[in-house]
């Protein structure tokens, strides 16, 4: 899950929100800071799609628990 800026959604409520997800084998929650809901447009755009990049590229994710 990305949440971006704590100013428009408020980190609280993001994370209750992935606390939630609990049927996913695997999951990571990461935080943007200064980026929306159009954050791929936006300055930080290159940190969303390389934290998007390297969650798809784990070879066994559930190996690190």
């Amino acid at each position: 899950m990305s949440a971006a800026d704590p100013g428009i959604q408020p980190s609280y409520q993001a994370q209750a929100y992935f606390a939630k997800l609990t049927r996913a084998p695997y999951k990571r929650f990461v935080e943007l800071g200064e980026g929306t809901h159009t954050i791929i447009m936006e300055k930080n755009r290159m940190q969303f799609f390389r934290e998007v990049s390297n969650f798809l590229n784990e070879v066994d994710p559930l190996a690190l628990q």
